[in-house]
């Protein structure tokens, strides 16, 4: 009994009622030690779950449904469209610049995180305040359309600039190299250094991987910022992310 008991603890990853999990896997800032934490049965599971994901994607037909991409460039960009060769220099936009660059940018990505607060009919509660400093001394956009109905698929269009198109972008072969739309190499080219610091573990929907391959030169999880046994599913408290930042 007690030998059946282990086995399946070990299949399990866990003793709880809640089986480890992918997003469990990069605990520590060790890659060796993080691939060891997964056992080959649910890592060969996970495999499986994204093999049927990408073969069910819809891909390109979610916008342009006859696969026309000369007739869609030529109809948005208009007749010498093609002629230019590619698409990146159809969308190619030139900006004058900022006259004094700021010494840094940060890019705060809230998942769940309601505009509500923020809106002056609310201000009585005095809820909010700190979002409501950055949002004076920063840029705040109250008016704004979810980019999609997941994480990951959000977070994919605003790192990358390319619209949502019912394609896992994050295992992509061709995301192993940044999108000439995606932010960090753009950023780089502006004299700045790319840092993407995120509080739950880079395990996480290939998280940790896919924004080193679109161009950010230092990426901190939450198995880099706080202990593994304080932590959480999802990662580290925000005072510890926070602080981890400033140093």
């Amino acid at each position: 009994m007690a030998a059946a008991a282990f086995l399946i603890e070990a299949v399990r990853g866990s003793p709880g009622r809640r089986p480890v999990q992918r997003k469990d896997a990069a605990v520590t800032d060790d890659e060796f030690l993080n691939k060891n934490v997964l056992n080959p049965y649910k890592a060969l599971q996970y495999t499986i779950s994204v093999h049927l994901k990408l073969a069910r994607a819809s891909g390109i037909h979610v916008h342009l449904p006859d696969g026309d991409v000369r007739a869609a460039a030529r109809r948005y960009f208009g007749e010498d469209a093609v002629g230019k060769g590619d698409l990146d220099r159809c969308m190619e936009r030139v900006s004058r610049g900022a006259r004094n660059p700021p010494r840094h940018v940060f890019l705060l990505v809230l998942e769940g995180y309601s505009g509500w607060p923020l809106m002056e009919k609310y201000a009585s509660l005095g809820i909010a305040e700190e979002m409501k400093r950055l949002s004076r001394s920063g840029l705040l956009l109250t008016r704004f359309l979810p980019a999609s109905s997941g994480t990951m698929t959000s977070l994919a269009t605003i790192l990358t600039g390319l619209a949502e198109h019912g394609v896992p972008i994050c295992y992509q072969e061709s995301a192993r190299k940044p999108f000439p739309s995606s932010m960090a190499p753009i950023f780089k080219r502006l004299g700045y250094r790319t840092r993407f610091f995120y509080a739950g573990y880079l395990s996480w929907q290939r998280i940790g991987d896919f924004v080193k391959d679109q161009g950010f030169e230092e990426v901190y999880g939450g198995g880099d910022i706080g202990e593994w046994y304080r932590g959480n599913e999802w990662g580290v408290t925000d005072e510890e992310l926070l602080d981890f930042v400033l140093s």
